[in-house]
């Protein structure tokens, strides 16, 4: 038995009701017309090349995300997957200062240190900028700013050196917070005073002494024997690059 189909041209299904199919009886009812359609049609995203489709503004999540962070669908702030550290460098950019620094203008590290990802993790973008422009750094070794300008970039503004000649250019600069004005200081210089004068008279151990004023008995060795807190100062913090 043939069942009789809707009077909308090529339509084909069953009519549920006046001649109509059950989606264009419900235009008819709805609209007024059995061939309004006001249903919101799929899309795909409208940037160049992108088959994701449509979800906000003709776009893709990924490319509507683009838009309002960087202003553009074809802007990105990751880098190909195969570049090497100058393009990843140039890829995330710097802003150049009125002192010439190169700061860094992507993700910045505790300590103002820029990051960038080498393709094989997160690196010290000084590091990654001396790698790049300068040479190889040898293992062990810090990059020092000349500037003093952690995010900066600058290879003119880096050098290699160890901790020790990271320690006295950051001494010659007043880098250093010394003594009681370190906010990892446990003792003043008074408290170190006490401490050579109780020790000095052999009537308690390094131990006791330690306890005595709430530290350890190496830190009490290392103040008595001058190791710490020469000139009542102690070299506490020390800001240097990362070796990575």
């Amino acid at each position: 038995m043939t069942h009789p189909t809707c009077t909308v041209d090529e339509c084909g299904k069953t009519i549920a009701a006046k001649g109509l199919c059950q989606s264009h009886y419900a235009r008819n009812r709805r609209y007024g017309s059995p061939l309004e359609d006001r249903t919101r049609r799929k899309s795909l995203c409208t940037a160049q090349a992108c088959s994701n489709m449509a979800r906000v503004h003709g776009l893709c999540d990924k490319h509507d995300t683009r838009v309002r962070r960087h202003g553009s669908p074809d802007i990105t702030i990751n880098a190909p997957r195969d570049a090497g550290l100058d393009e990843r460098l140039r890829w995330t950019g710097w802003t150049v200062t009125a002192t010439g620094c190169w700061e860094w203008d992507g993700n910045r590290r505790n300590g103002g240190y820029g990051e960038v990802a080498t393709g094989q993790g997160a690196a010290v973008a000084s590091r990654a900028a001396y790698l790049a422009w300068v040479g190889p750094i040898p293992e062990g070794v810090h990059i020092c700013h000349q500037c003093d300008n952690p995010p900066c970039i600058n290879p003119a503004h880096l050098f290699p050196g160890t901790r020790l000649v990271n320690m006295q250019d950051a001494l010659q600069k007043g880098r250093l917070r010394q003594g009681e004005e370190s906010p990892k200081a446990k003792l003043t210089a008074a408290d170190v005073t006490e401490i050579k004068r109780i020790y000095a008279t052999g009537a308690m151990s390094q131990k006791a002494v330690g306890e005595m004023f709430g530290i350890s008995q190496s830190n009490i060795s290392f103040i008595v024997r001058g190791r710490t807190w020469k000139g009542d100062h102690a070299v506490t913090e020390l800001r240097c690059s990362p070796v990575i």
